[in-house]
């Protein structure tokens, strides 16, 4: 009995020395560190190979390895690599705490996007940090980060991507500036949008919270139907990531009405707040702002409770000759295209914006003045150029022919003025 005692005893004697030696030999000696580092590296890839072009230290001291790289990373495509100048590590005590390492001049390469710069260190539990890349693909990017039904069909380009990350592991500080180049869902798109932005994510037992804001300074948001040009905007956050409390504020002008909007409350019930210049109907804002179009008989038929016949009229038109409003229009550039046609006279008119403040104006009408008489035909040639947003200046000149005559009418000018009462 007292033999098997002794030999436990040994046996287990033997053992703790040889797990001393090897965490001695892991952590205390070069060629350890090296191989318990490399470990960890190629779990970190597919291949399973990690190279670099030298290597000094240990773990307990400081273990550096210089040039490093990584190719083929976990969870990013075949082709992606992490390139790395200077990485080390420093392990005083196996809590977080103790932990500290640096990345200097990492490289993140992938197929599409240009590189991605990461500096960063960890020390006694703290981050900090910064992310550069001159210009991200935005499907490339989102295709990494987990399944969201609101941004997997989202494509375009982001630019000046620049983020200073620092704080505790646990709820980091993020913020920086980028600048939205286009981006596009299949429903909407915006272009040229700078943001900036502060956020701070909290882990916590049941779900990760999120706080902070994003502001928008200015660009465009478009629908199929709309343009809206963004005003300083924000989101913030002040817990639950999926329902930011928004303040996003813009202007559009549809059909030469000046629309300001503002969207206010939180993402799941958001309250729109509309106005213009001419004041009108909340009502009708909301469907111009929907169609791109304004509906010239809806403000009688919210009054009266039917449908007025210039409104079934700009419905039939919306309706048949396209989703965005007026197809003909839309085919060639015009901000307005229309026909009219009548027993006695038949005239076909387009308008084309060149300018937020310059319109160009045509019409060709034709009537017919009896039996006996031979039809005349009047051209219209004229602009309306804004100069604030209360006064135009409408500029008019008509050509009329008729038989073998053909009469230059005077030019007309035209200073109009809007004020409400």
């Amino acid at each position: 009995m007292r033999l098997r005692t002794k030999i436990f005893s040994l046996l287990l004697v033997l053992l703790l020395w040889a797990l001393c030696y090897g965490v001695y030999y892991l952590l205390c000696t070069p060629t350890g560190s090296q191989f318990l580092v490399r470990k960890i590296l190629e779990h970190y890839t597919l291949d399973r190979q990690v190279q670099f072009e030298s290597v000094e230290g240990d773990l307990i001291h400081g273990i550096t390895f210089n040039n490093l790289v990584l190719k083929d990373l976990d969870e990013l495509p075949k082709d992606s690599q992490f390139l790395v100048q200077n990485f080390s590590i420093r392990i005083e005590s196996f809590h977080r705490t103790g932990i500290t390492a640096e990345i200097v001049n990492g490289r993140l390469r992938l197929p599409v996007s240009e590189a991605v710069v990461i500096n960063g260190r960890v020390d006694h539990g703290r981050l900090e940090g910064t992310v550069f890349s001159r210009a991200l693909d935005v499907s490339e990017i989102i295709g990494y980060l987990p399944k969201n039904p609101h941004t997997r069909h989202l494509e375009g380009l982001v630019k000046e991507l620049d983020v200073d990350i620092a704080g505790e592991l646990a709820m980091p500080v993020v913020s920086g500036s980028l600048r939205i180049e286009n981006m596009d869902n299949g429903q909407f798109e915006v272009e040229n949008v700078p943001v900036t932005f502060e956020l701070q994510r909290r882990n916590r037992l049941v779900t990760d919270e999120l706080f902070g804001q994003v502001r928008f300074e200015s660009g465009n948001v478009m629908s199929k139907r709309t343009v809206i040009k963004l005003r300083p905007s924000h989101l913030y956050f002040s817990g639950k990531p999926g329902n930011p409390r928004l303040d996003i504020n813009g202007f559009s002008r549809i059909s030469k009405v000046d629309i300001t909007i503002g969207i206010k409350g939180d993402l799941e019930k958001p309250n729109v707040i509309l106005s213009s210049e001419p004041s009108l109907p909340d009502e009708m804002l909301l469907l111009m702002v929907a169609t791109g179009k304004r509906w010239n008989g809806l403000s009688q038929s919210i009054e009266s409770g039917a449908v007025s016949p210039e409104l079934a009229k700009d419905f039939v038109q919306y309706l048949f000759f396209g989703g965005r409003g007026n197809f003909i229009a839309d085919k060639f550039g015009l901000s307005d295209f229309s026909v009219s046609v009548t027993t006695d006279k038949q005239g076909v008119g387009a308008a084309k914006q060149v300018t937020d403040n310059l319109e160009i104006k045509y019409q060709v009408e034709r009537e017919t003045n009896g039996e006996t008489e031979p039809a005349t035909t009047k051209q219209t040639v004229g602009s309306e150029v804004r100069v604030t947003n209360r006064v135009t200046l409408d500029l008019k000149k008509e050509f009329e022919s008729g038989g073998t005559e053909e009469n230059a009418g005077a030019a007309e000018i035209m200073l109009k003025f809007k004020t409400s009462f």
